[in-house]
């Protein structure tokens, strides 16, 4: 009676390891959300002013507007997450503390059998 218990359990587990899988955004549009009180989608050289950096690691001066006008391509006054494309990245994977507790707790699982 145990072992069909455990092995039904062992599919969910896998199951919601893979339905419940951890999708991130990319790291530019990740810095504008949390950069954008007014949650337009793009920056504005107030908020590009205000911004922090605080998770991300940027190839910009932050604050700087000769890196605003220069990162605006398109020269709208705003910059996109289209324009910082490469330009920022996570200073830790926003995914590697749910793969972390994925696999602690597989691995629970397995020596409780």
């Amino acid at each position: 009676m145990k072992k069909p218990l455990i092995l039904i359990s062992l599919f969910f587990i896998t199951l919601a390891q893979h339905s419940h899988a951890c999708s991130q955004i990319s790291p530019e549009t990740a810095f504008i959300i949390s950069n954008d009180p007014n949650q337009d989608g793009k920056l504005s050289p107030k908020e590009w002013q205000n911004a922090q950096i605080d998770r991300y690691f940027v190839a910009f001066r932050l604050g700087n507007l000769r890196d605003f006008k220069r990162l605006d391509k398109n020269k709208n006054g705003f910059l996109s997450h289209r324009e910082l494309a490469n330009k920022v990245r996570y200073e830790r994977d926003p995914c590697a503390d749910w793969e972390e507790t994925m696999q602690k707790m597989s691995e629970q699982s397995q020596n409780q059998q």
